[in-house]
């Protein structure tokens, strides 16, 4: 034992010197300490969670983007099922170009009109300058769709994207055994009983099977006019013989849309909204200036009066055109 503390001891009979203790200073700021380091690991949970969310999203839209692409680059050969009588060239352009639009909104539907509405009849001329009038039968996936939403599916549900999209992955698609791909967190059922697919925050994925206002690495859109960028030269998929791209520059490359809104559960894109909007009626162009009230499908609107969509915060949206950049 130290010599002062012999002392000490001997001095006052035997006991210790007394310890000493925190002060209230000393407490709060190891309190303060402490609480820092657990704000600090819950924000750290918390982007790793977000993290994790957006991670299980791409995985999925990934899935999601094989099969729908598989779909649609197939009608770049894709047998016309309808028998056309001799036509010139340019008739023949506009005939296959209209009926393969046809056909891919009857197979290939992103609103409920695209599966309710009868197949539109063309007329055209023949070589001998008689009118002729050509129409599709429906085929036969869209009568299976037919039959499972009816003739007038219960439209107050949003967003029926959703729901075609899950009708088209289940249903449109060469493989019987699709849904051996996803798991059953990766589907939500509806309150009117629809599936669709849902994104890590458990919003549905929507899809957009023409968007042509939507800017991206696939399709190089002028975000201030909303039209073919001037350094694109790629022409609409649809229209390869270029019977519509009148003028040049007028229409280009379009690729399916399938997103989702993200971590704020904003879609932040004009889609299938207008309920009454039709492509069908407007000849199936996806250039149509008829497009819904709101502006054409694909864009961000213009204003917060759209259906609650607004502007800001629509850089979270997670979809299939950027996926190598996320």
């Amino acid at each position: 034992m130290h010599s002062d503390q012999a002392h000490f001891l001997k001095r006052h009979g035997g006991a210790r010197p007394p310890r000493r203790a925190f002060t209230l200073v000393e407490l709060l700021i190891v309190m303060l300490i402490m609480v820092i380091l657990a704000t600090v690991m819950a924000m750290a949970m918390a982007g790793a969670e977000e993290s994790a969310k957006a991670s299980k999203t791409n995985t999925l839209i990934n899935k999601l983007h094989a099969l729908v692409m598989a779909r649609y680059e197939s009608y770049r050969y894709r047998r016309l099922p309808v028998s056309l009588p001799a036509m010139a060239p340019a008739a023949g352009a506009q005939a296959r170009c209209d009926l393969m639009r046809e056909l891919m909104r009857m197979e290939m539907p992103e609103r409920w009109t695209d599966i309710t509405d009868a197949p539109i009849s063309h007329t055209y001329k023949d070589v001998s300058n008689n009118s002729v009038t050509v129409a599709l039968m429906r085929p036969s996936v869209n009568q299976s769709y037919l039959a499972v939403c009816g003739a007038t599916p219960n439209a107050n549900y949003y967003p029926s994207s959703a729901k075609c999209l899950y009708l088209l992955v289940t249903m449109g698609l060469e493989e019987s055994d699709v849904l051996e791909n996803f798991s059953s967190g990766e589907i939500g059922t509806d309150t009117d009983g629809y599936k669709y697919f849902i994104d890590g925050w458990g919003n549905p994925i929507a899809f957009l099977r023409w968007a042509p206002g939507f800017g991206s690495p696939l399709q190089r859109v002028d975000q201030t006019t909303h039209k073919h960028s001037a350094n694109d030269p790629s022409t609409d998929q649809t229209d390869p013989a270029g019977y519509y791209n009148k003028p040049f520059g007028t229409t280009y490359a379009l690729y399916p849309l399938i997103y989702s809104a993200g971590a704020d559960g904003a879609f932040d894109i004009v889609d299938d909204t207008a309920a009454t909007f039709s492509y069908a009626a407007n000849n199936n162009n996806p250039f149509s200036t008829s497009s819904p009230p709101f502006g054409s499908p694909g864009i961000w609107p213009s204003s917060s009066a759209n259906s609650g969509r607004t502007q800001s915060g629509n850089g979270d949206n997670i979809h299939n055109h950027n996926l190598a950049g996320r």
